[in-house]
């Protein structure tokens, strides 16, 4: 799983909807001759694929891109109230388990959920504990800080409409 090192400062993100990567979301600016990105992948690399871009040296989240998924569910309303501690603020993860080639897979089941106005990817069924919240985004954490879920809110109709068709609901 990947890690919960520290909360830096709240950066500016982008999120992108899409028919061929139905969401991928870029945080902050860098300069890629200061420090390039690794990836922590996850899912069965066939049907489903997350790819969570970190910087190399640092660990603060540089994107998160949901490529294909297997499982998705549709409810009015996917998340009820959670009731866990709220972090504004960019996470920075503990890549010291990184491989030199700069990808380290996971091979996990994970589900997508899609509310009228709401995205949730659910890495785990672990409790939230914590949350890092950077405007529409939230990143999810259980007890050991492992990331467990990454919800994205306030999604337009037009969004949505892109997000399904990306996602083949």
């Amino acid at each position: 799983m990947l890690k919960l090192r520290k909360v830096e400062e709240p950066m500016k993100h982008l999120i992108e909807f899409d028919i061929y990567v139905p969401i991928k979301i870029r945080v902050g600016h860098w300069d890629m001759s200061k420090e390039h990105t690794i990836y922590w992948r996850t899912g069965d690399f066939e049907k489903s694929l997350i790819e969570i871009g970190l910087g190399s040296e640092t660990g603060i989240l540089r994107s998160f891109t949901l490529t294909e998924a297997a499982i998705v569910s549709s409810n009015d309303q996917c998340i009820e109230s959670i009731d866990c501690e709220t972090i504004e603020g960019t996470p920075l993860f503990d890549i010291s388990g990184f491989p030199s080639n700069g990808f380290l897979d996971c091979t996990n089941q994970f589900n997508v959920y899609l509310g009228q106005k709401e995205l949730l990817v659910s890495i785990s069924m672990n409790s939230c504990i914590r949350r890092i919240k950077q405007d529409r985004i939230e990143y999810w954490f259980d007890s050991n800080d492992n990331l467990i879920s990454v919800r994205v809110t306030d999604i337009t109709s037009e969004e949505m409409y892109t997000l399904r068709q990306g996602l083949q609901v």
